[in-house]
């Protein structure tokens, strides 16, 4: 195997574990929602009631591939569960990405 595909291993098993061990859900009511764009990319966030911004992003990890449709269905004030990985780390521009989304009546 050459050292490239070895490296890629490496770097998705890496990846794999952050966004497994960091998965967790919360009740979160959305106060705005917004699209940040990053050297050409589009993240589609929204923010809660406690300040916490969220990405909703596709995930390879969670099989996700329709965020832009669950992000556009969000209105500000709904109140929604979500489940999410990772963590807010502003140096390196992370956020938690939210891989699914029921808004609560």
């Amino acid at each position: 195997m050459s050292s490239n595909i070895k490296i890629l291993c490496v770097i998705g098993g890496v990846h794999a574990a952050y966004a497994y061990s960091t998965s967790n859900t919360d009740d979160v009511i959305v106060t705005n929602k917004y699209k940040m764009v990053i050297h050409g990319s589009t993240k589609y966030m929204i923010y809660d009631e406690k300040g916490r911004h969220y990405a909703v992003n596709n995930s390879l990890w969670y099989w996700k591939w329709d965020s832009v449709e669950d992000w556009s269905s969000l209105k500000k004030g709904d109140n929604v569960k979500v489940k999410y990985y990772g963590i807010r780390s502003p140096v390196f521009g992370l956020f938690p990405n939210i891989v699914t989304s029921n808004v609560k009546n």
